[in-house]
């Protein structure tokens, strides 16, 4: 393996799949140190509040996301939950893919009292947001997690059981200040609940569950390209994935697939337009997935301290990943696709 420096960022670079160490309990050591890596499993402890840090981000503060997936044969619903320090924000969508179209979109800024995100994936409080009538609450609950949403006419109660893949966890320096950031992806977790949306309450039974926690202190401008999806394979064997272009790049690539965890190099991301076709393929070909939208989650801000472009297309990959010689085909699996570009 070995790596080099794009963008100002340390960069692996790989044409064989990663081997990911066990993760430690926390992301910062008894002596302070950051605990750099790629890792199997979850990290219990993740506090980057002793590195220290220049005056914007002592105004700005560490910045933290809880994304929330679920996935099943017709449905994919996202709910997210972000604290950057000056503001709180949410945002909720449930896709139907008989339809092609979204049952739900719901997009909220708010104060920065609103949410809450604890120190880790497995605190009982994971994410809570609640403002103007809204409610968004992820907790540790027995044997896994649980999903509680009301967000505009989008009701959600799942539970996401732990029973599933380890997590990737991987703490980054980014950028030429070194400044800290962990994140934590899962996938897999089988599925149970339902949703009430226009109506109609829509089981949960069935799917798949997933999450990504991060944490830490991303740069002022920061741009990334993200895939993401869960379901079953050509075979009918679970399969999940998570592949990045920009930001944390490889350290958060991976697939899950037959009760393991793999790390994959990073992704290459290829697009005319948000609602036209996408291509995304790993430095070695360890995966090569075509996304076809079938509806669009976006978002455009410009608050002066904060401004985005936000585009999150909701469909379909189709494709294969090679994984220790064998190929392994996907075809109609839900997920999302994403395209940032945020000054924070």
């Amino acid at each position: 393996m070995d790596t080099t420096e794009r963008d100002g960022r340390e960069v692996v670079q790989s044409t064989a799949l990663r081997d990911l160490e066990p993760a430690p309990h926390a992301a910062v050591d008894a002596a302070g140190t950051v605990r750099v890596g790629s890792f199997r499993g979850s990290m219990r402890h993740v506090d980057f509040s002793a590195h220290p840090r220049s005056r914007l981000r002592r105004v700005a503060g560490e910045k933290r996301w809880v994304y929330v997936a679920l996935a099943t044969e017709r449905l994919f619903v996202a709910v997210a939950v972000v604290r950057m320090g000056y503001a709180s924000k949410l945002f909720a969508f449930a896709y139907d893919a008989d339809r092609r179209a979204m049952l739900a979109d719901v997009s909220r800024m708010a104060p920065p009292f609103s949410a809450a995100i604890g120190e880790s994936a497995l605190v009982s409080d994971v994410a809570t947001y609640r403002f103007a009538g809204d409610h968004a609450r992820f907790t540790t609950d027995t044997g896994g997690h649980r999903l509680v949403v009301r967000a505009g006419s989008l009701r959600v109660d799942a539970r996401l059981s732990g029973e599933a893949p380890p997590a990737l966890s991987s703490v980054v320096r980014i950028g030429r200040s070194g400044d800290p950031h962990a994140t934590e992806k899962r996938a897999l977790m089988p599925l149970d609940g339902e949703i009430h949306v226009g109506g109609a309450r829509l089981p949960l039974a069935n799917g798949f569950g997933g999450y990504d926690y991060s944490s830490g202190f991303p740069g002022r401008h920061t741009t990334w390209r993200w895939a993401f999806g869960m379901g079953l394979d050509a075979a009918g064997e679970p399969l999940g994935f998570n592949l990045v272009e920009g930001f944390v790049g490889a350290p958060e690539c991976a697939v899950w697939h037959r009760g393991e965890v793999h790390g994959l190099p990073e992704g290459r991301f290829t697009k005319d337009a948000p609602m036209e076709p996408w291509s995304v393929v790993t430095e070695g070909r360890e995966a090569e997935l075509a996304f076809a939208p079938g509806a669009l989650h976006d978002e455009h801000v410009n608050l002066g301290l904060l401004r985005s472009t936000f585009i999150q297309p909701v469909g379909a990959y189709s494709g294969a990943f090679r994984l220790g010689g064998g190929e392994v085909r996907i075809g109609r699996m839900l997920g999302v696709a994403e395209d940032q570009d945020v000054f924070w």
